[in-house]
């Protein structure tokens, strides 16, 4: 079930335990740069939803921001819904369970690592435009591209599917396949690797929580170059805004040298959250309120408004109150919010 909020009218929705999205449809008015932060304008939310047949596995974001791409649990199928109209356009079959999933602007990339199958579908006839042998040697863990790119696609992958097994580096230029292998110095054994992009594709972020040795968690991927990142204690996660040069996590904005952003005006934050394009960004403030969120701009020191996250439901506060604190997809564009 896809859960969406659209603006001017509230009203009650029951959500199940089988919730797997929440879109925040949000309403932009008179959003001045110079007001108090508590004489900020509210922005109106309302709950609607979408009926998945089986829980999400595996999920990306593709075409800017507008595709929602996932992979059914136990039911060999990837299901595209469209964020912007609000219903599932297309849907693709597997021929196997497990897959890793990668998105641009139009095409959609699908791995199967037990065959080592590769997969190039149009996001939005479709149409399969490519199926051939997965380029490199080896059991590939993570994929990832750009969303609003469909030029490069970075991989983690080892020698075995064991999860102990040295990650390696690869970026493959598509539709050519051509690979450039990257070299990290003094790379450590790490496990459960997490891969994004920047919307752009330029930018390529990875961490792994449990990384060793201590403060080596983080690797940055840009133009065919991988290094690592002194990070005193890797992050939970970490997302990217459209042009890679900000870093968004649950300790604020970060530059890419890891440098608190000041320009911002965020004081603290336990959770940041990037729009898939623009300077726009959402922060929440406080453990204690998971439905309260202020939304920014890089280029404004001053929240732009308030967005409280409140459907007069207990039920649905019981079951997403944990799913609103973790990372989400913003379109300020298209003005929606989803986990």
């Amino acid at each position: 079930m896809v859960s969406t909020f659209s603006s001017c009218v509230r009203r009650r929705s029951r959500l199940w335990l089988n919730l797997v999205i929440c879109l925040l449809g949000i309403c932009y008015c008179s959003m001045a740069c110079c007001q108090a932060p508590s004489d900020l304008p509210k922005i109106e939310t309302q709950l609607s939803t979408i009926e998945l047949e089986a829980p999400i596995q595996k999920a990306c974001v593709g075409g800017r921001g507008r595709f929602l791409i996932a992979s059914l649990l136990g039911r060999r199928e990837v299901v595209v819904v469209d964020l912007f109209k609000r219903f599932v356009s297309l849907t693709i079959p597997l021929g196997e369970d497990d897959v890793e999933l990668a998105a641009g602007a139009t095409q959609l990339h699908v791995v199967a690592p037990d065959s080592g199958l590769f997969q190039t579908w149009d996001l939005r006839t479709g149409e399969r435009l490519l199926e051939t042998a997965w380029p490199l040697r080896g059991y590939v863990k993570k994929i990832a591209m750009g969303s609003g790119n469909d030029k490069q696609l970075a991989a983690c992958f080892a020698n075995s599917p064991h999860p102990d097994e040295a990650s390696q580096w690869a970026t493959i230029e598509l539709p050519s396949m051509d690979i450039q292998h990257l070299t990290i110095a003094d790379e450590p054994t790490s496990k459960g690797f997490q891969l994004r992009a920047s919307t752009d594709g330029s930018l390529f972020v990875a961490w792994a929580p449990q990384s060793k040795p201590q403060n080596r968690g983080v690797i940055l991927i840009r133009q065919s170059h991988a290094q690592w990142l002194n990070w005193p204690e890797s992050p939970n996660y970490i997302l990217l805004n459209e042009s890679g040069s900000r870093l968004y996590t649950e300790a604020g904005v970060l530059t890419l040298n890891l440098i608190q952003d000041q320009s911002v005006g965020i004081g603290t934050a336990v959770a940041c959250v990037p729009s898939v394009t623009g300077q726009m960004f959402l922060t929440r403030e406080s453990q204690d309120d998971a439905g309260v969120w202020k939304l920014r701009s890089l280029d404004r020191r001053l929240a732009l408004a308030t967005i409280r996250i409140d459907v007069g439901d207990p039920d649905y506060v019981a079951v997403t109150t944990s799913k609103l604190g973790q990372p989400l997809i913003l379109s300020v564009e298209a003005g929606y919010i989803a986990t």
